[in-house]
């Protein structure tokens, strides 16, 4: 996990990539302190979570939020797709926007007009 925190924000998509696939197959088996892990590091990077956060650009997040939001999006899929008793939570580090609009295939908010 320390490795996990470590990487969070990198600037390489390759390293966030890695990192994002990490917390999804642990979300698998220990969701509740994944969650809470993310939810930490949204904190402790002070990022105000509203709505539309997950689908700001990095022009408009900052790059080291941006980098870090996109790594959270990557790891917490498989809990959004597969385990819906957890999108309160979801919600509360991700916006409401997240839960009922993204689209993973995409990568980006599909929210209608």
């Amino acid at each position: 996990m320390e490795i996990l925190d470590l990487l969070r924000a990198d600037p390489s998509v390759y390293v966030r990539k890695s990192v994002g696939n990490n917390l999804k197959d642990l979300s698998k088996y220990m969701p509740e302190k994944i969650l809470k892990l993310t939810k930490k590091w949204v904190k402790n990077a002070n990022i105000e979570v509203n709505n539309e956060l997950a689908s700001k650009s990095k022009k408009e997040r900052g790059e080291k939020h941006f980098y870090l939001i996109w790594t959270i999006k990557h790891g917490l899929r498989w809990l959004k797709a597969r385990n819906p008793e957890y999108f309160s939570q979801i919600q509360e580090i991700l916006g409401k926007n997240y839960i009922l609009y993204f689209d993973e295939k995409k990568n980006r908010t599909a929210k209608p007009k």
